[in-house]
């Protein structure tokens, strides 16, 4: 039994080496040609230094501070503004232009936004994350 064990971890470990061997030469390339990329789309430095970014997604308008994570999200199929911060998730909630007072109600619209910022600017800002741990 410890012989079959013996040989099945030699088999793994060979296998899980000389798949990180191709998976690193590969990575070089993916890595020059992300860099290409990202110099196409205006630099990494450009896009650090931006603080402010405002777009549309589905039925959404998006108003995103970077540097301190507020963002505005105007729902206008439920006629709902929400302003949160995506760090704290603190913020308020708007419905019909009436500031929500349910505490529930309102941590709610704030983690729903949270959520759609997520995935709406994952669709927005992708090509600056492709370099990120795990990607």
């Amino acid at each position: 039994m410890k012989t079959i064990y013996k040989a099945a971890l030699l088999i793994f470990t060979v296998l899980f080496c000389s798949t990180a061997v191709v998976a690193q030469s590969e990575d070089k390339k993916a890595n020059s040609i992300v860099q290409e990329m990202l110099t196409a789309m205006g630099g990494i430095k450009n896009y650090n230094e931006t603080r402010f970014i405002q777009w549309d997604f589905v039925s959404r308008k998006i108003f995103w501070d970077k540097w301190t994570g507020d963002v505005r999200i105007e729902n206008p199929a439920a006629k709902q503004v929400i302003l949160v911060n995506i760090t704290t998730l603190k913020g308020k909630a708007y419905e019909n232009g009436l500031l929500v007072n349910d505490d529930t109600k309102t941590k709610d619209l704030l983690e729903k936004a949270k959520n759609w910022w997520i995935n709406d600017s994952y669709w927005l800002v992708m090509p600056w994350k492709l370099q990120d741990p795990g990607v």
